[in-house]
């Protein structure tokens, strides 16, 4: 089955950026070279372990094959316009994610989902190392030590590219809830490590979490 960038999570609507960008024809050809990038590298990697392949085909990849296409076409531009076409997005998905906290009341529990999740998806045979420094009903601290992100980009000559994966972070998580506290000092794309907290802390000053 051929694969389409503008069916991941975050290029839904690049082709509409683009053309607000371009124009219609220049950005449809934008786009298809894109793809076609997106493809490739995805064939490449096809016999890479099905836990990094989820990152790459689904995050990294996309905005990889966007900002090489822009640099084509937009030159000193493009970093600034991957940037802001991949947080659009990360904003659009960050908003649905607040929303499903609060209507579920889930902000309590969060930070042990986070911390579940991301033993689940950001696990050593995807890429990561990652050392859990704080767990509880309440907090997850966590510093990462390697980053497929990170590794990917450096690899690729594009280490200004991990920069927006960062960010995207802090778009998603630092205003999730109220209630939801998120903390981080440093990035690999910054220091030498990421150090990621979120902490529950209730309205109540006497209740649980403070």
């Amino acid at each position: 089955m051929r694969l389409s960038v503008e069916k991941t999570r975050h290029a839904s609507g690049w082709r509409k950026n683009a053309r607000e960008k371009f124009g219609t024809e220049r950005a449809d050809i934008v786009i298809e070279e894109t793809n076609a990038l997106y493809e490739r590298l995805c064939a490449e990697s096809s016999g890479i372990p099905p836990e990094k392949r989820e990152h790459m085909y689904k995050n990294i990849y996309p905005l990889v094959a966007l900002y090489m296409t822009l640099r084509r076409y937009a030159g000193d531009d493009a970093l600034s316009l991957a940037r802001k076409w991949f947080i659009e997005s990360v904003k659009m998905q960050a908003n649905g994610l607040r929303k499903y906290i609060s209507d579920n009341d889930m902000a309590a529990s969060f930070p042990k989902t986070f911390a579940d999740e991301m033993r689940r998806t950001y696990s050593c045979e995807a890429g990561f190392e990652i050392e859990f420094i704080t767990e509880n009903s309440f907090e997850t601290r966590f510093n990462v030590y390697s980053c497929l992100y990170h590794d990917i980009c450096a690899s690729m000559g594009i280490p200004e590219l991990c920069r927006i994966f960062c960010l995207s972070d802090e778009v998603c998580y630092s205003e999730l809830h109220e209630n939801l506290h998120w903390s981080r000092t440093q990035t690999l794309a910054y220091g030498s490590y990421c150090d990621f907290g979120i902490r529950y802390k209730a309205s109540d000053t006497g209740a649980c979490g403070e």
